[in-house]
């Protein structure tokens, strides 16, 4: 019964990608006609008419830059503040990561009208530095809230042996835990760029 389950869900997601890819090799009259026919020989001319004439090139730019703008931000800080929430806990360490948390699942559409004044007053509206510092933002408490369970299964001692050997803070960081960590960074990293990635909120002129 499970083996049935798994194969329907196989289908479910496999024939609508098929059917997609399918229909990108077709031309439109063909589709129409005959929407869930066979491509007879590739129309490859679909995918140069939506990278100029639709300027997919440019949306796809957008989106690339947002993306690697966005980890290259968030990355570093988010990394660092759970690293210190981990590993030299403090008086109001333990409210940081709820707030934290709760960050999480606060409404976004709530934060829409705000979001915008905000970035209106800022000039920063339809602009990358405006969309890379809203996904840094509305991401920053995912990339804490996991990372932070990472360096906390992390030994104590390997810091502490990076400090008798003589190196500082950011050393042990950086060179030390961070490398160890590296399982965590990458899941925060692929699930932080799905959005950026697959949507681009710039215009072509942007």
């Amino acid at each position: 019964m499970r083996r049935i389950l798994l194969i329907l869900a196989f289908l479910v997601v496999v024939l609508p990608l098929g059917w997609a890819i399918l229909s990108s090799l077709r031309p439109s009259g063909e589709i129409l006609a005959n929407p869930f026919g066979f491509a007879g020989f590739p129309y490859w001319q679909n995918f140069q008419t939506a990278w100029k004439e639709a300027q997919f090139n440019r949306y796809f730019l957008n989106s690339l830059v947002i993306t690697v703008g966005t980890l290259v931000v968030l990355i570093p800080i988010g990394s660092m503040a759970a690293y210190v929430l981990a590993q030299y806990p403090f008086r109001l360490s333990r409210l940081l990561e709820v707030l934290f948390a709760l960050g999480m699942m606060f409404p976004t559409i709530l934060s829409v009208i705000p979001l915008y004044l905000m970035l209106s007053n800022w000039g920063w509206v339809n602009t990358l530095p405006g969309i890379i510092l809203v996904y840094v933002a509305y991401s920053l408490s995912f990339t804490i809230f996991v990372l932070t369970g990472f360096f906390q299964g992390l030994p104590r001692e390997l810091g502490e042996a990076a400090t008798i050997d003589g190196a500082g803070h950011s050393k042990t960081f950086f060179w030390v835990m961070l490398p160890i960590a590296r399982p965590g960074v990458v899941t925060v990293a692929c699930g932080c760029a799905q959005l950026p990635l697959g949507v681009s909120l710039c215009q072509p002129g942007a």
